[in-house]
């Protein structure tokens, strides 16, 4: 896999259908008044149905969020048998995500193809995203991969937090990658996370300073000497539970992305994914978790030097009045 930072998403097709629509319509438009003066009716309904079939192929592509919440085709990874084990072993037996799982067990171990075997599900409201994200956290059996562009310090984000501390406590294998411009500027929660157990690894994309607090004047430097650099960030969603149900679309870690904020909510909304396409958002974590500009969190001199014994400092307000 090459540089997986020269374009948006690595791993995942282009969106190249609106681009190919403008360029058919723009010229459509051009050549229509001399052409609608050379054919009849019948050829005008051939044109234009000629110019939507193509501008429909160009859109052939359009990411799994677009799709309905049914069974559906989905571009997945090789057409294996032996892929079936990992959905059979995939999240806790009381799930109810089991019976999905084990429908797509039973289609690759029959031999259907990998592209016809997932189960989408939209997450529009964010009480039942921040939910379905909390459930497959302490359902997880192997591992959990989150990747994000924004981790705040709030009541949504503590409560991941701590979900994904004790799944690490427990044997699941946890990563977390979030972007330095993008992650809570306190060093206190991120150096906690990063040490609360060796099974849960922390990284942090593309930081600007080498430390999490204060690092102004250091950022400042690096947007003016590599402002490319400083300018390249990682807005990607993903979260994957045990290879096999993963969620993406436009949520990020912060209470207005799950409709608890008291000030402003975002409108967002994920796909819920059970299918083989899982490990194939994976592997696009890996891409990311891997490059050389991402750094283990503890890279972050502040973030290293702080003594997770200490005693927690207890909340200025009580949370629950905030809430």
């Amino acid at each position: 896999m090459g540089d997986p930072h020269e374009i948006d998403q690595p791993g995942v097709p282009r969106v190249h259908g609106l681009h190919l629509m403008a360029q058919l319509l723009w010229w459509s438009f051009v050549l229509r008044m001399p052409m609608m003066m050379m054919i009849r009716r019948p050829m005008k309904i051939c044109f234009w149905g000629a110019i939507l079939l193509l501008a429909s192929a160009g859109c052939s592509h359009l990411p799994v969020g677009m799709i309905s919440p049914e069974r559906v085709e989905v571009e997945a990874g090789p057409d294996s048998v032996a892929e079936a084990a990992t959905f059979d072993a995939a999240l806790h037996a009381s799930s109810p995500f089991k019976g999905s799982l084990r429908e797509v067990s039973r289609a690759l171990r029959a031999g259907e193809e990998p592209s016809q075997v997932h189960w989408v599900s939209l997450l529009d409201g964010g009480e039942d995203a921040l939910l379905a994200r909390l459930h497959l956290i302490q359902a997880a059996q192997r591992t959990i991969d989150f990747q994000t562009f924004i981790w705040a310090n709030d009541e949504s984000s503590r409560l991941l937090a701590d979900a994904l501390a004790a799944a690490a406590r427990r044997g699941v294998r946890v990563r977390i990658l979030v972007d330095y411009v993008g992650i809570a500027k306190n060093t206190e929660v991120v150096a906690r996370l990063a040490k609360a157990s060796p099974n849960l690894k922390v990284r942090v994309y593309r930081p600007t300073a080498r430390r999490l607090e204060g690092g102004y004047l250091s950022t400042l430097w690096y947007a003016l000497t590599n402002f490319k650099g400083a300018n390249q960030r990682m807005h990607n969603k993903v979260f994957v539970a045990d290879d096999a149900v993963a969620i993406t679309g436009g949520r990020n870690v912060e209470n207005s992305y799950f409709d608890h904020s008291l000030t402003m909510n975002f409108k967002d909304r994920d796909a819920l994914v059970v299918g083989p396409v899982a490990t194939e958002m994976r592997q696009s974590f890996d891409g990311f978790w891997d490059y050389r500009h991402t750094v283990p969190a503890e890279a972050l001199r502040d973030v290293a030097q702080f003594d997770s014994q200490k005693p927690v400092k207890a909340p200025a307000t009580p949370v629950w009045r905030r809430l």
